[in-house]
């Protein structure tokens, strides 16, 4: 990366942590944290990916927060792209959600990946070919991994990658954030990776922006973590989200989004749920969605999220198998996108 990169896209994963909690990650050093980038039960590896402003020096910040003190837990982070202040790089377009692979159906690829075996498909749009695919890869409810493992996505197919895009847990599903360089003519690849030959796994892709080589697009500004919903304490939103009702928030204000913003990129964190499901967020209210932001069975998670806004807001709902359910939510902002040119070099 160059000296005067200002912010940084990657995944940060947690491991051997010998207590729940949550990892911040930053441009400033602070052992009290206001906002999570990362959070985890023990026992659980897991990843997010990140895009986060880089401090003096190009330096970055991780705290681990635990309930208890004396509690410790190993981080890894891979760094998949940076930003830079001139105009050599890419600009963002942001995108409603497309699905662009589901094996389960044959669309993209047809049939499960197994394990160390790379598989490629089309990421791009031939008319207007991006350098950059920004989107959420996961592996679908009903269908997952039947192995403990790693999947990894890229330009190239390796079989026998070294650095990850998600950890997954064996029987459950798992979505990521991912933004990343395509391959030539549009193409993306994805490995699944077992500690043991022969293993399966189902995947999904949803694009949800990309990265262009010329000005047509928005031009990228990190900030500092700031809080613009959490419906615990009432901040934009109070009270939980109850299942197929869309509710609408403002994403502009004292933190320095402007009101011209195209697309925020943040983490969305769900909690205190009485059921499993998921949840969508986008610039349209829809009670109905068919595309998801969020899944989650677990109490508390998160994952990064970049998300085209209508002007000033941002709408999510809760979608759960049954009626009468709810969630609390938070929302963390990070950067935003705006009319212009990219503020950097695209991933």
């Amino acid at each position: 990366m160059p000296a005067d990169a200002t912010a940084v896209t990657g995944n940060l994963t947690v491991t051997s942590q010998t207590s729940s909690g949550y990892l911040y990650v930053g441009p400033m050093p602070t052992n009290s944290p206001t906002s999570s980038t990362l959070n985890f039960p023990v026992g659980d590896d897991r990843a997010n990916g990140v895009t986060v402003a880089l401090g003096p020096g190009g330096a970055l910040s991780i705290t681990y927060v635990a309930p208890t003190s004396g509690k410790t837990a190993h981080a890894i982070f891979d760094v998949t792209g940076y930003f830079t202040p001139d105009m050599s790089g890419s600009t963002f377009v942001p995108l409603t959600p497309s699905r662009i692979l589901d094996t389960r159906s044959g669309n993209g690829l047809s049939g499960p990946f197994i394990c160390h075996s790379a598989r490629m498909f089309q990421g791009g749009r031939a008319r207007r070919r991006p350098r950059q695919c920004h989107c959420r890869h996961r592996q679908p409810d009903g269908h997952e991994p039947d192995f403990a493992g790693l999947s990894v996505c890229g330009p190239d197919g390796d079989g026998q990658p070294h650095q990850l895009d998600s950890e997954l847990p064996a029987r459950r599903r798992q979505g990521q954030r991912l933004t990343v360089a395509l391959g030539t003519a549009g193409t993306l690849s994805v490995t699944y990776v077992a500690p043991t030959p022969g293993k399966i796994a189902h995947v999904i892709f949803d694009v949800t922006g990309y990265f262009t080589p010329d000005t047509s697009g928005a031009r990228y500004v990190p900030l500092t973590p700031s809080r613009v919903l959490d419906t615990r304490s009432g901040t934009e939103l109070s009270g939980p989200f109850a299942s197929h009702v869309a509710r609408t928030f403002g994403v502009t204000g004292p933190d320095g989004v402007p009101s011209d913003a195209t697309a925020v990129t943040g983490n969305m964190t769900v909690t205190a749920q009485t059921s499993l499901g998921y949840l969508y967020l986008g610039p349209i209210a829809t009670n109905n969605a068919t595309r998801s932001t969020l899944n989650f069975r677990s109490p508390t998670i998160e994952p990064r999220v970049t998300v085209a806004v209508g002007p000033g807001h941002a709408v999510g709902t809760y979608v759960a198998p049954t009626s009468g359910k709810t969630t609390q939510v938070e929302v963390a902002e990070r950067s935003l996108g705006s009319h212009g040119h990219v503020a950097g070099d695209g991933p």
